[in-house]
């Protein structure tokens, strides 16, 4: 906080050598810190690449355990549905040889 009765610094007029002086000055630590904020942005790409590897890689091997499961739903289905067209068919075959007192089994 500055109180009203404060006298302000004078302002200094640079002269042009003293400007290119500073900024030559300043340049090399602003071209480190361009490179800080490179490397930090590699790192931060490489992070995210490992996580999208990994992310990937589950993906994979959840896909590979849903097919499994898939496919012995469809093979138990399958199965399913062949014992029930054979249970029908026993019980067709059975209803039509006994049916009436007949006796299909019986050489006559």
């Amino acid at each position: 906080l500055r109180l009203p009765c404060q006298k302000l610094p004078p302002l200094r007029r640079e002269n042009p050598a003293q400007h290119q002086l500073r900024r030559a000055a300043l340049s090399p630590a602003h071209v480190a810190l361009q490179v800080l904020e490179r490397g930090e942005r590699i790192e931060l790409l490489v992070d995210k690449t490992d996580e999208l590897r990994n992310h990937a890689h589950m993906f994979q091997k959840q896909g590979q355990q849903l097919r499994k499961r898939m496919w012995w739903e469809n093979m138990r289905m399958k199965l399913i549905v062949v014992l029930v067209v054979l249970l029908l068919a026993v019980v067709i075959f059975l209803l039509a040889c006994f049916a009436g007192g007949q006796n299909c089994t019986k050489k006559h």
